[in-house]
C-alpha cells in the first residue's frame, strides 16, 4: 500500500508540475495576444482618427 500511495503521489506531483507550465504558457499566450489587439486597435482605431483631426484642423 505505501508504495502504491508512493508511486501516486509521484504521478500526481507530475501532472500538477505539467498543469503548471500549461498554465503559464497559456497566461502569457493571452498576454502577448492582448498586446497584440491592443497594438491593432491603435493602429486601425486612433491613426486614422488622428489624420482625421488633423485634415479637419487644415480645413478650419
Amino acid at each position: 500500500l505505501h508504495k502504491k500511495l508512493g508511486g501516486f503521489a509521484a504521478e500526481v506531483r507530475n501532472q500538477y508540475r505539467a498543469l503548471i507550465v500549461a498554465t503559464w504558457i497559456a497566461s502569457v499566450s493571452a498576454g502577448l495576444i492582448l498586446l497584440l489587439f491592443v497594438k491593432l486597435f491603435y493602429q486601425w482605431v486612433f491613426q486614422p482618427l488622428q489624420m482625421l483631426i488633423d485634415g479637419s484642423r487644415r480645413v478650419a
